[in-house]
């Protein structure tokens, strides 16, 4: 039982989640840090929005899927499709929540959990075939001594 956990948190599965929770937490810390301080709640959350988003493309780029390059084009393009990536399942999350709560009339927290889940899932496999998909040609010029 001991091997299979030490083997599922070296995946790459498991690696995004763990990051995923550390971000979670970073976002959290930025928004107490800045309500502790005065700002209003919307400058708090955007603040921990944006802190959030630049520490996941980070985090995602080197420890969850080994993408080591740091050209500025390379990480212009990447960034960027990564925010409006992030933008994008933010609005379908909140579409999601709106229909699911105020015309089903399903448990907001109930609606949460699952429309959360799913963000999840459509963020990884963003990030996984899109974002910072694997470049056959590129890595196997990297691979020459």
């Amino acid at each position: 039982m001991i091997d299979w956990i030490i083997k599922f948190m070296k995946t790459e599965t498991f690696k995004y989640l763990f990051f995923g929770v550390l971000t979670t937490i970073v976002s959290f810390a930025v928004y107490a840090v800045c309500i502790s301080q005065g700002a209003n709640v919307v400058i708090s959350n955007s603040l921990a929005y944006i802190v959030g988003v630049i520490f996941s493309y980070i985090t995602t780029k080197i420890w969850v899927f080994d993408n080591r390059n740091f050209t500025l084009k390379v990480v212009f393009q990447e960034f960027s499709i990564f925010v409006l990536s992030r933008l994008f399942s933010f609005f379908l999350e909140t579409a999601c929540l709106l229909i699911l709560v105020e015309k089903l009339f399903i448990d907001a927290t109930l609606s949460k959990v699952v429309t959360s889940v799913l963000v999840i899932i459509l963020n990884y496999l963003t990030s996984k075939f899109i974002i910072f998909k694997k470049n056959v040609d590129h890595q196997k010029q990297n691979d020459i001594p």
